[in-house]
């Protein structure tokens, strides 16, 4: 518990950042093909895009709009890779290397090609999220495609749609991700992040490596749904205590957020010794044997917002039995 207190001291003393995705790195050089012109206009419009975030885009025309498409994908620093980068708006790449389905009646929002294998293509599907999920399962397994690897073990708080439904076609042939949520309107948002043929490390089973024993133990924790994460942090010790953290944003409170997690822990094999619940924090201690026999105990609590009524702080810590 002294581990643990000092743990969270330090966390509240240094802060922390939020993580970001990296992305595949665009051409120098960008080509914009429409199916159809963009009416020239001096007006704005706002578009409602998932998590319920909106993009207004303000003045422009057809030629101003592929100006702005054109530099925002090709990068100006030295030593950028080079090729082409295509956007087609409302279709799809004519010359794909393998047959990617679509749910019926699917519109095509749009499509980015670029060097070095990758394709994006952008759509809204009349089907739920998980209605999205099952259509590639059953349509990418009935053609040879496979589920890819499991990513190492270890995880953390991580928000309710961080996980893509991920798939191999053979060994390297193509690798596709499947990232769908469901939008204000009811439609759901579909992104099909494609690499034919597949980076050799997507299809191949990995390692945790030099993960810390202890930081290797804490499962993904996923957030419910309307709950935004805000940022996080981890961190380790040369004995094996290891924690991890997020601030969040939710309508649900301490207990229930408690309650979401714990369940999760459960299912990753961690488990209740006790937990309760105080105006001001939830919390829950936990104990595991892992598959070497060690002994180990976890401590979750999620802590209420004094001047944000929705502003909530989860951590978990892990550390191994004397």
């Amino acid at each position: 518990m002294k581990t643990f207190l000092l743990l969270l001291v330090a966390f509240l003393l240094v802060g922390c950042a939020p993580a970001s995705t990296p992305q595949p790195a665009p051409p120098q050089e960008a080509q914009v093909e429409t199916t159809e012109s963009l009416k020239s206009s001096s007006r704005s419009t706002e578009a409602v895009v998932p998590a319920g975030q909106s993009v207004e885009i303000i003045g422009g025309d057809e030629a101003s709009l592929r100006e702005f498409i054109q530099r925002w994908l090709a990068p100006v620093y030295p030593g950028a890779p080079g090729g082409m980068t295509t956007v087609r708006i409302g279709e799809m790449p004519a010359d794909l290397s393998v047959d990617v389905p679509l749910p019926k009646g699917a519109r095509i929002a749009g499509s980015v090609q670029q060097p070095e294998s990758y394709t994006q293509i952008i759509l809204d599907a009349d089907l739920t999220p998980a209605q999205v999920t099952e259509f590639y399962s059953q349509t990418l397994s009935s053609a040879g495609w496979q589920p890819a690897p499991k990513e190492p073990q270890g995880g953390g708080f991580v928000g309710s749609t961080d996980f893509p439904a991920r798939y191999c076609l053979r060994e390297d042939e193509a690798y596709l991700e499947i990232w769908s949520l469901e939008k204000p309107e009811g439609m759901t948002d579909v992104r099909l992040n494609l690499y034919a043929p597949a980076q050799a490390y997507f299809c191949q089973e990995r390692e945790a490596g030099s993960m810390d024993e202890g930081m290797s133990l804490i499962p993904a924790l996923e957030a419910p749904s309307g709950t935004r994460m805000m940022g996080g942090g981890s961190g380790s010790s040369g004995d094996g205590s290891s924690y991890i953290s997020s601030d969040l944003e939710s309508s649900l409170s301490a207990e229930e957020l408690l309650e979401h997690y714990n369940a999760q822990l459960v299912s990753a094999g961690w488990e209740l010794v006790e937990q309760g619940t105080t105006p001001v924090v939830s919390w829950s201690t936990w104990k595991l044997t892992d598959k070497n026999g060690k002994a180990w105990g976890g401590t979750l609590f999620i802590m209420e917002g004094q001047l944000n009524p929705e502003k909530r702080f989860a951590m978990l810590s892990v550390e191994r039995a004397p």
